[in-house]
C-alpha cells in the first residue's frame, strides 16, 4: 500500500497516514512544530488521560456543560448531588428567589395585619370583662393580666411636691428623671397619672 492508503500510525487517529512518517497531517504538522506527534512542547507534561467514570458537570436546568475539570469544586458538588447550575440560569434563579421571598413577605405582612386587628378585638373584649390588675387563667394558669400604664406628670408633680424640691430639680427647666429621684414613694404615686389599659403576659 502508498502513502494516503494506511491509517495514521498515532493510536486512535483514523485519518490517512498521507504525510510522512506514517502520520496525518495533523500529526506530522504537530511533529515538525512542537517535535511530537501529539502536539507537547519539550519538558511539558502528558495530559492526564480522562477518567472514565468522571462525567462533566452539567447545568440541572439547560444541560449545558458547568464545568468538565474534574478537580474543580463544581464537581466535587456534583458528587454530593448538590444543585449546579449555568451562570444565566443562576442569575435568573436569583431574580425568581427575589420575587419569590417579595411576594412572601407581602403575604406575611398582611397576614400579621390580620393578627394586629384580630388580637385589638380580642383584648378590647379581655379588657371590657376584666377590671385592672386581674389575671386572666387558662386551665388554671394565669396567662395575661390587666393592667393600666401610669406616667409621672411635671405638671401634676408641682402642684403637690415642694417647691424646694421643684427648683432642685430645675436645670434650667424641670427634669422629670432627677425630680422622681428626690420623692419619697408616697408623694412619687401622688404625681403618676393613670393612661391606656393593656392586656399583657401574666409575670410581667
Amino acid at each position: 500500500m502508498g502513502r494516503g492508503t494506511l491509517p495514521c500510525s498515532v493510536d486512535g487517529c483514523e485519518s490517512l497516514a498521507s504525510a510522512g512518517r506514517g502520520w496525518c497531517p495533523k500529526h506530522w504538522m504537530r511533529w515538525k512544530r512542537h517535535g511530537d506527534p501529539l502536539g507537547r512542547a519539550p519538558g511539558r507534561k502528558p495530559p492526564r488521560p480522562a477518567d472514565p467514570g468522571v462525567q462533566p458537570v452539567v447545568c440541572d436546568a439547560c444541560g449545558s456543560v458547568v464545568c468538565a475539570d474534574p478537580d474543580t469544586p463544581a464537581l466535587a458538588a456534583a458528587k454530593f448531588n448538590h444543585a449546579k447550575y449555568c451562570e444565566p440560569i443562576k442569575r435568573r434563579k436569583t431574580m425568581t428567589d427575589v420575587q419569590t421571598d417579595a411576594r412572601r413577605r407581602l403575604a406575611l405582612l398582611a397576614q400579621r395585619e390580620e393578627i394586629d386587628q384580630a388580637l385589638a378585638e380580642v383584648d378590647a373584649r379581655l379588657l371590657a370583662a376584666c377590671p385592672v390588675g386581674e389575671r386572666i387563667e387558662v386551665d388554671g394558669q394565669p396567662v395575661f393580666r390587666v393592667q393600666q400604664r401610669r406616667t409621672f406628670d411635671v405638671e401634676v408633680a408641682k402642684r403637690v411636691v415642694p417647691a424646694a424640691l421643684i427648683a432642685a430639680a430645675t436645670v434650667p427647666t424641670v427634669d422629670a428623671k432627677a425630680l422622681k429621684a428626690l420623692l419619697p414613694p408616697a408623694v412619687l404615686d401622688a404625681c403618676m397619672v393613670e393612661g391606656a389599659v393593656f392586656v399583657a403576659r401574666a409575670g410581667r
